[in-house]
């Protein structure tokens, strides 16, 4: 008769086949791209940074695109190929935001099926399921799968290129194949700002192993295949990235002023942001709780896979590498969605640390693995929950500008709030809106007389000058093709007029005025209702998630109630 001992043996060395089955991965990757596919179709409406990238897309011709005409001048531009791509599935499908977030799910879930792959290769038999399973259900991850961003994108592109790099690696010299990794490589670098630290962490493992091993020949067409990346690189350095590492504005955000290297490089306060920079990266992008023992797990299986495979170990280490000299240099943010690409060499070298660790165990490996299992999917299975259940929604323009749709005449004014202000322009053209304000001859453009429909545009916030409070205020012209899609906007080159007590807009011919305003800004909102509210009567109000939309008689009878 089977003691206990042995029966729990037999039911450990069953579940441990399971684990390691082929099964199982596959249940892994449906795993996550059901969670994918479930935030995908929330169709949640777009957010403004999520905005302002549809509109660039959606509005500018093929040309402007590839020429990089600005309609936003201070916003970051997506890469050209990725604007390409949803642009084309947009105009083939419309612009709706299932169809503008198409390309990023197909990426997202790609890049599951993907990573299944580069495992076989980069991880060892039992670290791979681990590390496919904190993949599969990574908030950040899941939540880009289903965005109008291309940090996921970025991903897929890397992994894409890692399996470009496996027939190098392989020792495989056919020259077709580093023709492969010169095209292949050359499109990434137009597809992925991010791709240039993948590229150069394969250029340089790929070269530095040909001259070890001998092969001149090898080294030489490398040299070549690096080459045509660096003139790809170049070539949209001096077209687009230049002017943007320039910007002013492009450097108030948040995320670049802290992740780049602001004190001297060799001091002990760049010890200290090395050490935050690092450790954050475990929390976001890769998603775990308590990063320092993520970090040493980090370590010890990076040291693990160097004993291993040096080369793989070069090649997933060598890009993490590089984007931290970037940070640096102020080059490059090493911090959250921007850093996406790092998250396989992360979770490979946290799972065979994991592994490491249990065998280090013995007789208490169960136990070890049990609570390092606990530790590492934690947050993710959490996170993932709590999402499952409320959404990922960050604000709804969508249902505000339905709203308009449905009790808007001809000849009402509208104003909008800076914070709305591109999700209405994508709004007004995708439901699509009437956005027969009234409107103004601008002047001839090829010929053709140039017509702009106004729009007021406030800030989010109220000022305060001497002790008075006050709003800045300007007007916009959006300019629309004849099937009512925005073209691109003009502003009045008087700037920014300033709104005290009383409120004069000159939009309004038959005294109706639409007002968008933040619901996260009370002071705002008390300052606009009070003051339109003396001047006029409210005539209907709707609300949605962090907006609120308004619509005001501004007539001369509507003063005297």
């Amino acid at each position: 008769m089977p003691t206990n001992s042995s029966y729990l043996t037999t039911i450990n060395q069953r579940f441990a086949r399971f684990v390691f089955s082929g099964p199982f991965a596959v249940f892994l990757i449906l795993l996550g791209s059901a969670l994918r596919l479930k935030h995908y179709f929330e169709n949640r409406s777009l957010w403004i940074d999520e905005a302002y990238i549809a509109v660039e897309i959606t509005a500018r011709t093929w040309s402007e695109i590839i020429r990089q005409v600005p309609l936003f001048v201070d916003q970051v531009k997506p890469p050209i190929a990725f604007s390409l791509i949803v642009k084309s599935l947009a105009v083939m499908f419309g612009p709706q935001e299932y169809v503008l977030r198409l390309y990023p799910l197909l990426a997202g879930i790609g890049s599951v099926v993907l990573f299944y792959y580069f495992l076989k290769r980069y991880a060892s038999r039992e670290a791979a399921p681990l590390a496919l399973g904190l993949f599969a259900v990574c908030d950040a991850l899941v939540y880009y799968s289903a965005e109008v961003k291309p940090y996921g994108n970025d991903l897929f592109v890397m992994l894409v290129l890692y399996g470009l790099a496996e027939f190098i690696l392989r020792n495989n010299d056919r020259w077709w194949r580093f023709l492969l990794l010169a095209v292949g490589g050359s499109v990434a670098v137009w597809l992925s700002f991010s791709s240039v630290f993948v590229l150069g962490g394969l250029g340089l493992v790929l070269g530095v192993r040909a001259l070890l091993a001998g092969n001149g020949k090898a080294a030489g067409i490398i040299l070549g295949v690096g080459l045509c990346w660096l003139a790809n690189f170049v070539v949209l350095y001096l077209g687009t990235l230049d002017r943007m590492l320039d910007s002013e504005y492009f450097w108030s955000f948040h995320i670049w002023k802290v992740n780049v290297l602001s004190v001297p490089l060799f001091s002990w306060q760049a010890l200290v942001w090395l050490k935050r920079i690092f450790l954050s990266a475990f929390q976001s992008p890769v998603g775990v709780i308590f990063p320092s023992f993520a970090a040493v797990l980090f370590l010890f299986g990076g040291y693990v896979v160097f004993r291993r495979d040096r080369a793989r170990f070069s090649v997933l280490f060598a890009p993490v590498l590089l984007a931290i000299l970037a940070a640096i240099l102020r080059q490059y943010p090493f911090a959250s969605r921007l850093i996406l690409f790092v998250i396989p060499a992360f979770l490979v070298f946290m799972a065979e640390g994991a592994v490491g660790l249990v065998r280090l165990s013995r007789k208490a490996a169960i136990p070890a693995a049990v609570v390092l299992i606990g530790i590492l999917f934690y947050m993710p299975v959490k996170t993932n929950a709590h999402y499952f259940v409320a959404g990922h929604s960050k604000e709804e323009m969508r249902p505000i500008m339905q709203f308009m749709k449905e009790n808007f005449q001809p000849g009402d004014g509208i104003v909008v709030t800076d914070f709305a202000l591109p999700q209405y322009f994508y709004y007004v053209s995708s439901l699509p809106c009437d956005y027969r304000t009234p409107s103004k001859i601008l002047g001839l453009d090829g010929g053709q007389i140039l017509e702009g429909y106004r729009l007021g545009e406030i800030t989010d916030s109220v000022r305060t000058r001497e002790g008075v409070h006050y709003v800045p205020f300007r007007e916009i012209y959006g300019i629309y093709s004849k099937d009512g899609f925005l073209r691109r906007f003009l502003v009045n080159s008087k700037g920014y007029k300033t709104l005290f007590s009383h409120i004069d807009f000159q939009l309004v011919e038959g005294g109706r005025l639409w007002v968008i305003l933040p619901n996260y800004q009370p002071d705002m909102k008390d300052f606009m209702l009070g003051t339109l509210g003396r001047n006029g009567r409210k005539l209907l109000e709707f609300a949605s998630k962090r907006f609120t939309i308004y619509l005001f008689d501004m007539g001369p009878r509507s003063k005297s109630h």
